[in-house]
């Protein structure tokens, strides 16, 4: 899944794309995915999104048959809880990785009715267009104020 950073879409326009798939998924769920990841690279390939825009699309774990279509939907705002694991890279570095997911004993918030998770568990892909920078200032500004000189 991705996060809500844009970073990956490419400047004037041009979309870029992130495909994953839940974890389990077998030879035949990955290929049908790629599948349809190609099809739509292709077609946006001609259409130009807006500045920054990144297409985010997912798929369940499920057999290929199994699949009841695609979905256009919000990011999931539902956390997992905090589970992770030590591990230590080829190169002796000690990292921490996170262990929840779907299929794992770690929880996970409740996602929101109709969001990505909403319908990656009820057997559908999901495709959320995402893109531009998006600032709290009105929401969160305040919070600031201990950082911040008053106005002179």
């Amino acid at each position: 899944m991705v996060s809500r950073y844009p970073g990956g879409a490419f400047p004037g326009g041009l979309a870029s794309m992130a495909v994953s798939i839940m974890r389990g998924a077998d030879e035949a769920m990955r290929e049908a995915l790629a599948d349809l990841a190609v099809r739509m690279a292709e077609h946006y390939q001609k259409i130009q999104l807006p500045r920054f825009g990144l297409i985010n699309l997912n798929a369940p774990a499920i057999p290929p048959e199994e699949l009841k279509g695609v979905k256009l939907c919000p990011l999931s705002k539902a956390y997992y809880v905090d589970g992770y694991e030590k591990r230590v890279s080829p190169l002796g570095q000690t990292y921490f990785w996170l262990t929840a997911s779907d299929t794992s004993e770690v929880p996970m918030e409740q996602p929101e009715e109709g969001s990505d998770y909403y319908w990656l568990r009820r057997g559908y892909m999901t495709c959320t267009f995402l893109g531009d920078f998006i600032d709290y200032n009105r929401e969160c500004g305040d919070t600031l104020a201990p950082f911040t000189e008053p106005e002179k």
